[in-house]
């Protein structure tokens, strides 16, 4: 329906400025153009989905989120930590929850430059991070306390991840009808 609309959009557009311009030459203000373009449904583009994970209770009770995945393929929430909300790709492969440091930094976590001494090992290669305890880690109605965490020096990760400090620590995580389903 929206490549519809756009399309007739784009359309009426054309034809008005052709029109436009034709009767321009002929010293002619087009008086139809309005009343043409009236009739066009007004063009209001999609609202931004402001997390992706769609909360619930699984048939046995359990608190239950299920993430859709993107564009690329990633299955990506947003988690509360702390009381702040940060966009987070759900990632198994990832041992910790790791924070981007500007992420860290929303939400009031500040490891001193000394901090950033253990070793990581990731996709991109090796590096260091500051190793952290996050308080409370929420998604949606359920809620993991004193999780383990790194943060990655500033440039080190675009987007945090939800590692497996947390997810383990959940009821269970399993891919269904090609979304991701967190249970607790």
């Amino acid at each position: 329906m929206f490549r519809s609309i756009l399309l007739m959009t784009v359309a009426v557009t054309l034809a008005s400025l052709a029109a436009s311009s034709f009767l321009a030459d002929k010293g002619t203000q087009p008086k139809f153009i309005q009343s043409v373009l009236d009739l066009v449904p007004a063009f209001t583009p999609p609202q931004p989905v402001t997390s992706a994970a769609a909360p619930g209770r699984a048939a046995n009770g359990m608190e239950q989120i299920a993430i859709a995945p993107d564009r690329s393929g990633n299955y990506v929430t947003d988690v509360e930590i702390d009381g702040h909300f940060i966009r987070m790709v759900v990632d198994t492969g990832a041992t910790y929850v790791s924070l981007s440091n500007a992420d860290a930094s929303a939400v009031g976590i500040r490891p001193a430059p000394v901090d950033y001494h253990y070793r990581t090992m990731t996709a991109n290669g090796t590096g260091v991070a500051a190793k952290v305890h996050i308080a409370t880690l929420r998604l949606g109605q359920m809620e993991v306390n004193d999780v383990e965490a790194f943060v990655m020096p500033p440039g080190a990760l675009g987007t945090s991840l939800l590692g497996m400090s947390a997810l383990r620590r959940l009821g269970s995580v399993e891919i269904s009808d090609g979304q991701l389903v967190l249970r607790q």
